[in-house]
């Protein structure tokens, strides 16, 4: 369907893994009874993803890193899947400064305020993941441009490769999408469900294993890192690969 972006909004950060809010200290939030130099500095990040899966294998890493290479100086951790809330609600904690960095889509989350990164969202539009590099990579100073007014710097994107369709019942045809009941994460993705002849909703992201098991919907789609680490495929069997090309 599309590749995956994740942005990393950080309370003073740059684009995809991560996002941060702008204002007060950039290297995070002073950890409680220190003084001087024997300051320890907080590093608060979050993902509404599943830790097994690879953008939470990725931001486990960077945590690990930043607390190895810091000596002690910043003490990072994380929250995956949807400990913190939704991923809109992880983005403005990010602003509000309860967070210092978090892992979002650019149009599901910062998108929000700013419209133009639901571009990275619409469905075909990079033929494919080499592709979506070159323009993750050339688009990063104009991200970061976009997002400074609300109090963010992007600073890092990365790929999950090609989102596919998970669904209860095979979707072998356009034929078969009448009348399937979608999910998907914002607007962008419920028109091009109903394009394609299903009807589309935004159902939250940690509802989707019961709402596939109880059949509130047929289906959904994601990028297999996302849907195997949720365990989605155990209440609905049928994938339907959807490359660009």
């Amino acid at each position: 369907m599309r590749k995956l972006v994740a942005m990393l909004l950080i309370a003073s950060m740059q684009f995809s893994l991560a996002a941060c809010t702008k204002g007060g200290d950039s290297t995070g939030t002073q950890a409680e009874g220190t003084t001087g130099q024997e300051q320890v500095y907080q590093l608060r990040t979050s993902t509404n993803l599943a830790k097994a899966g690879t953008i939470g294998l990725a931001l486990e890493y960077f945590v690990n890193l930043v607390n190895e290479k810091s000596g002690g100086r910043i003490k990072a951790t994380a929250n995956y899947g949807a400990e913190l809330g939704t991923q809109g609600e992880q983005v403005k904690m990010c602003r509000s400064g309860s967070l210092e960095m978090v892992v979002a889509v650019p149009g599901t989350g910062p998108g929000v305020w700013v419209p133009q990164l639901v571009m990275f969202e619409f469905p075909f539009l990079f033929k494919d993941n080499e592709h979506y590099r070159r323009v993750l990579k050339g688009m990063t100073d104009e991200v970061m441009r976009l997002v400074e007014p609300y109090g963010f710097i992007a600073t890092a994107g990365q790929s999950q490769g090609i989102r596919h369709m998970l669904t209860i019942d095979p979707v072998k045809s356009l034929a078969d999408m009448k009348n399937k009941k979608m999910r998907g994460p914002n607007p962008v993705y419920i028109s091009m469900f109903e394009c394609l002849g299903a009807s589309g909703t935004t159902t939250d992201w940690n509802e989707i294993y019961t709402a596939l098991q109880t059949k509130m919907i047929n289906g959904m789609e994601a990028s297999p890192s996302s849907i195997y680490s949720m365990k989605f495929h155990e209440v609905a069997k049928n994938m339907t690969m959807t490359p660009a090309i």
